[in-house]
């Protein structure tokens, strides 16, 4: 029954987009974490939370 009513509907196209559009989303996260230079980028932020200075311009945006 389970079968019939899944072959006779055109809504299981979402399921797969969803997936697809979280893998994208998940795979760029990662890359853009691990990215050549990001971790002396995430070690200078760290350290700013404790630096007296005055505050430092984002150099991405």
């Amino acid at each position: 029954m389970m079968s019939q009513v899944l072959s006779q509907t055109q809504w299981l196209v979402f399921p797969l987009v969803t997936v697809v559009m979280f893998t994208l989303l998940f795979t760029s996260t990662l890359v853009w974490i691990f990215r050549r230079g990001a971790r002396e980028e995430y070690r200078r932020r760290s350290l700013s939370a404790l630096d007296d200075g005055a505050v430092q311009g984002d150099r991405h945006g």
